[in-house]
């Protein structure tokens, strides 16, 4: 019976996982070395480890203010593309939904981004 599950040998199973723990090895392992690297070359340019924290922490900190963007860039492409297509049709009345929309984007990413992107600042001036 090929191709089933009661095909699959003891020996087959061990060397599946065997691979898969010598391929997440492999993964932690480049990472170690990326921040071994990364943390001796702050400290060739004269950083503090407390630094090296404050820039690592800022990376993470933009990435999640980035993340909270999303809803309002997304309400904003829509607007856009509204009052385009609304201007194609010579419909002006319809159009003002359009910005209104871009408008309201703009004020969702304020509301959510903005503690985050307060928190990237800080932490980019101490690194």
């Amino acid at each position: 019976m090929r191709g089933t599950i009661e095909s699959v040998s003891v020996i087959d199973a061990i060397i599946g996982l065997a691979a898969l723990f010598g391929g997440l090895m492999v993964v932690v392992g480049v990472a170690a070395l990326l921040l071994y690297w990364r943390d001796a070359a702050a400290r060739a340019a004269g950083k503090t480890p407390e630094q090296i924290q404050a820039a690592s922490l800022a990376v993470v900190e933009l990435h999640s203010t980035l993340h909270r963007s999303i809803p309002g860039v997304l309400i904003i492409l829509m607007g856009t593309f509204l009052a385009l297509e609304r201007l194609q049709e010579r419909d002006p009345e319809s159009v003002g939904i359009g910005v209104l929309l871009v408008i309201i984007g703009f004020a969702l990413i304020l509301l959510l981004a903005r503690k985050n992107w307060q928190k990237y600042l800080e932490l980019k001036r101490l690194s």
